[in-house]
């Protein structure tokens, strides 16, 4: 196996910094625009459209960092009882891929119904705090900010589905293709 050197590394870095700088500033061009005609924020300029992205992404990882701990934690639980009630035998549960033919089968209706819940959750809580910290930003109306965030909101649900339909769409094609890695 080929090892990168240590010029191969910090260019690729490079590119890599340069390259999230260039889509930061996109992404502050495209939240002044809005800002300025969508939402009839006169106080938005390029520059602290800019800077208000920046605060945007860092309070979305910290948020991420914090739900998916929790979604972490619920998984693992999730993944105990999927694991007892399909292997254990102390923990019969008429909930199994055997009986389904599907792993998605294990899973209790009330934990299918959680994942579901805490996905919409999430997407509900990022696109308020979105809003309210743009609102506290440029000290504007929550209608305005609101508006500010109606194209970038339309691109977040937009890839969000198209994640969720792949996710499910490779979840699908391993139980066709590889069967024996779901029911081992």
């Amino acid at each position: 196996m080929l090892e990168p050197s240590t010029g191969q590394l910090v260019l690729a870095w490079s590119i890599f910094i340069v390259m999230y700088i260039g889509f930061s500033a996109l992404a502050g061009f495209i939240l002044w625009a809005c800002a300025r005609r969508i939402g009839k924020i006169s106080k938005a300029t390029f520059m602290n459209s800019w800077g208000l992205f920046w605060i945007l992404h860092i309070s979305q990882i910290a948020f991420n960092l914090v739900f998916w701990f929790f979604w972490t934690l619920i998984a693992a639980g999730m993944y105990q009882s999927f694991i007892a009630s399909t292997m254990g035998d102390e923990y019969p549960s008429y909930y199994t891929p055997f009986m389904t033919g599907s792993s998605w089968g294990a899973l209790y209706p009330g934990e299918i119904f959680l994942l579901i819940f805490l996905i919409v959750l999430y997407v509900i809580l990022s696109i308020y705090f979105a809003v309210l910290i743009t609102k506290a930003f440029w000290d504007c109306s929550f209608k305005n900010s609101a508006f500010t965030h109606v194209l970038p909101i339309a691109i977040f649900l937009g890839l969000f589905i198209i994640y969720i339909m792949s996710a499910f769409h490779f979840g699908w094609t391993l139980e066709l293709v590889a069967p024996e890695v779901l029911y081992q």
